[in-house]
């Protein structure tokens, strides 16, 4: 009885959790941060255009490593990141001048970005979910849900992802008890 008020203590400490993560509202960069001796809001320190062009040296750099170790995805990805910390510098700059990518492909890696990022979301919100499976199962239950996520659209996927999550501490306790008292044969 004592491992199941541990385990039951363990669910409940991580519903708090992902509770916690999942809950909308305000966040600390929202609100009026106002000081009796400051007048209207602080401002919030903007990055320098300096330093992003220099972050897009280092990502064409990390792209010649990859190309000379024959990883030719992962040299277009670290490309594609270095035309995007172009393309803030520029934005940041304000300068007027066309930057090498044309408009629609910038919007192109953007949309890209968001649905990588999202992807990457999916992925840790299975991970998390996997946890609370049955270490027998585990492996099951994840190739089955990333099977099921490859079907789906980006936005899709992470709605899934959090429905997975949600569920998985009763379907993971579901199992448990079903494992630690299941059905003897008559």
């Amino acid at each position: 009885m004592n491992d199941f008020a541990g385990a039951a203590g363990l669910i409940a400490l991580l519903l708090v959790m992902l509770l916690n993560l999942t809950r909308t509202g305000r966040t600390k960069g929202q609100g009026n941060y106002t000081r009796p001796w400051v007048r209207g809001r602080v401002p919030a320190r903007k990055p320098q255009p300096i330093v992003l062009a220099e972050h897009a040296a280092l990502w064409r750099a990390r792209a010649k490593e990859l190309a000379d170790l024959g990883d030719a995805a992962g040299a277009e990805r670290a490309i594609q990141e270095a035309h995007l910390s172009e393309a803030r510098a520029n934005r940041e700059k304000n300068v007027g001048r066309a930057s090498a990518m044309s408009k629609a492909s910038l919007a192109e890696l953007a949309a890209r970005e968001e649905a990588r990022m999202a992807a990457r979301e999916a992925e840790r919100r299975i991970a998390l979910a996997i946890l609370f499976m049955p270490a027998g199962q585990r492996e099951r239950y994840q190739r089955e849900w990333y099977a099921e996520m490859d079907t789906l659209s980006a936005q899709e996927a992470s709605a899934f992802a959090l429905q997975l999550l949600w569920s998985a501490p009763r379907t993971g306790a579901m199992l448990w008890l079903k494992d630690t008292f299941g059905r003897r044969p008559a």
